[in-house]
């Protein structure tokens, strides 16, 4: 398993183990707690100053705080998403400055991409033959077209009130799609979770790039804040409004500012704030 130099492994945020990333691939093996990468900050040579010498290219340019290097990253350009300005959202918020975080413009059109990309390098470092998740839409997509870069078979499993694009691209980047019936009249995300779970109870050897069973999706998603903090001149922003779902995004942005800050990076972590919407997030400066 291709690894980069501070990567120490996977700790328990229930009991605090720590485990080997070649052997756990998922949950807790004794808790099955969610299992978070850990790293060795001393090991870590990289500075701001060696970033700005580097491509904007992707989120793996910043490959020492992830678990896998570039060389070994299913990558198809994710990150690197500008930051736009909107003077006229900030003077109707009465702030002084408000920037969007365009992520939009990753490969398939949303953040997922990030969080993919890094699960899908873990599950070929683990030798998977096939992925599996169930999404409200575009976490499948995401790994759909992850997984054919990979050269893995992906099992992707969305309820029916899930977007026509987001079905659509699911097929088209060649994963086996299942949309499964509402229960009660009222399709949700559980009913995919539903028929995922017992497709997973039937082939355990499908390797899982769900949220909070991978312990990789939002290490992939802290790369927001990286790039954020980056543009900023590594000064935190008053706050980040960040639209959230599952929360891997906002889990993952919050590890990423307590590492910068580790690093002596950046003097404060970023004020972050969860909205139950779906776009782009609100970086508030005022």
């Amino acid at each position: 398993m291709e690894t980069t130099a501070a990567f120490a492994g996977l700790s328990c945020v229930d009991c605090e183990e720590t485990f080997d990333a070649e052997t756990a691939t998922h949950r807790c093996p004794d808790c099955d707690g969610i299992l978070d990468p850990a790293y060795d900050y001393d090991a870590i040579d990289l500075t701001p100053a060696d970033l700005e010498r580097r491509d904007g290219d992707s989120m793996w340019r910043y490959a020492e705080l992830l678990p896998f290097p570039r060389s070994a990253a299913v990558s198809l350009g994710e990150g690197a998403t500008p930051l736009v300005e909107c003077p006229a959202l900030a003077d109707a918020m009465g702030v002084g400055r408000v920037l969007l975080k365009d992520e939009g413009a990753n490969p398939t059109g949303t953040f997922k991409d990030r969080g993919q990309s890094v699960a899908m390098t873990a599950a070929r470092e683990h030798g998977a033959s096939d992925v599996a998740l169930n999404s409200a839409g575009n976490a499948g997509q995401a790994a759909a077209a992850y997984a054919a870069r990979a050269e893995l078979d992906a099992h992707v499993f969305l309820p029916s009130r899930a977007g026509f694009t987001q079905k659509a691209m699911t097929e088209v980047h060649g994963a086996e799609l299942t949309v499964t019936d509402p229960v009660g009249g009222n399709s949700q995300i559980s009913d995919a979770g539903a028929a995922y779970t017992a497709a997973m109870q039937d082939h355990p050897e499908w390797y899982s790039t769900k949220t909070f069973v991978t312990p990789y999706r939002h290490e992939g998603k802290k790369t927001m804040a990286l790039e954020l903090l980056e543009a900023l001149d590594w000064e935190a922003p008053d706050a980040v409004v960040y639209p959230t779902g599952g929360g891997v995004g906002l889990v993952g942005m919050h590890k990423a500012a307590r590492e910068a800050r580790e690093l002596g990076w950046a003097d404060e972590l970023i004020p972050m704030y969860a909205a139950q919407a779906a776009g782009c997030a609100p970086v508030v400066d005022a």
